[in-house]
C-alpha cells in the first residue's frame, strides 16, 4: 500500500470530526433530523421564525399525549441546541416551539434553505415565550386579565340589580386556569399592579391573600 502525504491547510482539534467542525457534518444532521421528524406520524407543518433576535421552530403537532412532540424535537434534532423547548394547544392541534440559541440560528437559516420539505421562513408578530407562556410578560398579562375580569363581575357593576360594591376572591373558586395563573401573579406581586387597580376603580383594604381576597368600589363610586 502506498502511503501518500496529504497537504491540508485547515487545522482540527485532535480526535475532533473535520467535517462537523467545517459545519458540513452537523448542518447535513440537522437537515437530516428535520426531515425524519416532518416524516413522524402525527407531525404537520414546520416553520422557522423569527421575532425580536430570536429565532425558533413552530411545529404542529397532533398526536397524543401532546408532550411527545417534544420527545421527537429531542431524538431526531436534539435538544443542545434549544434554549427551550414548550407546547401549547391551538384549536384542535397542539404547537410545539423550540427557541433557537444564538449559535447555532444562522446554521438553522442555512439547513432551512437545503431542503424542500421544511422551508417555511418568516418574521412573526407575536412573542414565541409569551406563546409558550414562558416569562413575566405573559403572568403580567394573565393579571391585567384576572382583574379586568373582577372589574366586569356582577357584584362590581352598579347596573346590576346585585350589586355589592365589594367580591371576595379566592384560589379555590377559580376554574378558569389563566384566571387562577393571573390572580396567582396578583397575589405575589400585588405592588406592580396599583396603578392598574386605580385605572379600573377597584381598591383593596389589605393585602391581598391567595385564599381570599377582597376587591372593592371606592365609596365615592357613581352608583
Amino acid at each position: 500500500m502506498k502511503l501518500v502525504k496529504e497537504h491540508i491547510n485547515e487545522k482540527f482539534i485532535e480526535n475532533s470530526d473535520p467535517i462537523k467542525d467545517m459545519g458540513i457534518g452537523l448542518k447535513r444532521q440537522l437537515r437530516l433530523g428535520l426531515n425524519r421528524l416532518t416524516l413522524t406520524e402525527s407531525v404537520g407543518a414546520i416553520k422557522y421564525k423569527h421575532h425580536m433576535g430570536l429565532y425558533y421552530f413552530e411545529i404542529d403537532y397532533y398526536g397524543r399525549p401532546i408532550e411527545r412532540i417534544i420527545d421527537h424535537i429531542k431524538k431526531y434534532i436534539g435538544e443542545e441546541y434549544f434554549s427551550k423547548i414548550g407546547v401549547r394547544t391551538h384549536a384542535l392541534h397542539t404547537i410545539a416551539t423550540a427557541i433557537v440559541k444564538d449559535e447555532y440560528k444562522h446554521i438553522f437559516q442555512e439547513v432551512m434553505n437545503m431542503g424542500e420539505n421544511v422551508n417555511e421562513k418568516f418574521e412573526e408578530e407575536s412573542d414565541p415565550l409569551d406563546d409558550m407562556k414562558i416569562g413575566t410578560h405573559w403572568k403580567e398579562k394573565l393579571a391585567i386579565k384576572f382583574l379586568n375580569w373582577v372589574n366586569k363581575d356582577y357584584q362590581m357593576d352598579p347596573n346590576s340589580s346585585d350589586y355589592w360594591g365589594y367580591v371576595n376572591i379566592g384560589i379555590i373558586g377559580l376554574s378558569d386556569p389563566e384566571l387562577r395563573e393571573g390572580f396567582t401573579e396578583y397575589v405575589h406581586n400585588w405592588t406592580k399592579y396599583r396603578k392598574a387597580l386605580k385605572d379600573l376603580n377597584i381598591q383593596i383594604s389589605r393585602v391581598p391573600d391567595i385564599m381570599e381576597t377582597i376587591f372593592e368600589r371606592p365609596a365615592d363610586y357613581p352608583k
